[in-house]
């Protein structure tokens, strides 16, 4: 599917917001914060139902972990040299055959959930843990829409908020994905993971699409496409081009972030969402500073006396 040339992000006007207008930010949210609980949640399916390929997985989910751990230490302390990878090796190796002794030794004694009733459920359980702790990143939800009237009432305040449009330049557009709209069960399968792990990078893209790229097919409507990086405030590796204000958008809330951009470098262009007489649709159109609503801000009422008293 070919990127859309310019996408969307409405917000709700606030100092958050001012700071991604302003700094040229982009803010990559935790999933825990989504309205979706579901949204980037998987279950781990064994689709193999061998226990021995499962305890091979997993030991190599975590000698791999424990790796690079080590290796991030001995580099912090200047460490390197064949001895140092061969004591990696060891330890790692060696860490990970306690933390399996010590699954086998909890199950033996009863100490998991009651709805875990075998060991290979365990070991299921025991890689999921894993796959899912490495991909704790943040997501950029992004959409194709900048009229759409559920999304400036969920998302934007009860249109009292603002969309930000960007241009998606062409070096970055294979980093914007579209979400899938599906009602299948979201899932990874164990055969995927191991695949990972022997290096198949299709395996590696099948599971990122599961867990960041997957959504319930009521969500449709959103036409979302999504960025996947650190947690937190990115710099734009996208274009502001544009910012749409909201229906109950105050216009000094309009004229603040007009102004606030008025010697941008690149220069924004403004619009304002207007009513479709007779329909639920809605439309924007370009606001300037010659707009009605906007000239003679901002106010300065000792002015207004001042000149009022002069005229008397």
């Amino acid at each position: 599917m070919q990127t859309p040339k310019k996408l969307f992000k409405y917000k709700k006007f606030n100092d958050d917001c001012m700071e991604l207008i302003i700094d040229d930010y982009l803010y990559f949210a935790n999933p825990a914060q989504f309205n979706d609980p579901l949204d980037c949640k998987v279950s781990i399916l064994d689709d193999v139902n061998d226990e021995g390929f499962l305890r091979d997985t997993l030991s190599t989910l975590l000698q791999r972990n424990s790796e690079k751990k080590l290796k991030a230490s001995a580099k912090n302390l200047r460490y390197k040299g064949p001895v140092t990878a061969e004591k990696i090796s060891i330890l790692s190796q060696s860490e990970a055959e306690k933390i399996i002794s010590d699954i086998y030794s909890e199950f033996s004694f009863a100490q998991y959930d009651f709805n875990i009733q075998t060991i290979n459920q365990v070991l299921t359980s025991a890689i999921g843990n894993i796959i899912l702790s490495g991909y704790s990143r943040g997501v950029l939800s992004l959409s194709k829409k900048d009229t759409c009237p559920l999304m400036w009432a969920h998302y934007a305040d009860n249109h009292k908020g603002l969309c930000l449009g960007y241009s998606i330049p062409e070096n970055t557009d294979n980093k914007i994905r579209p979400v899938s709209y599906t009602s299948e069960f979201r899932e990874i399968k164990i055969s995927q993971i191991r695949r990972m792990l022997d290096g198949d990078e299709n395996a590696k893209a099948e599971i990122e699409h599961n867990i960041f790229l997957r959504k319930a097919k009521p969500w449709g409507y959103e036409d979302e496409w999504r960025m996947v990086s650190d947690v937190g405030l990115q710099n734009s590796s996208i274009y502001l081009s544009e910012i749409t204000f909201g229906l109950r958008c105050k216009y000094t809330t309009i004229f603040s972030v007009m102004m606030s951009l008025s010697e941008r470098q690149t220069p924004v262009e403004f619009y304002k969402i207007i009513e479709v007489p007779h329909k639920f649709t809605l439309e924007k159109e370009r606001i300037a500073f010659d707009h009605e609503r906007l000239q003679g801000l901002p106010r300065c009422m000792e002015s207004l006396d001042q000149m009022l008293n002069d005229e008397e």
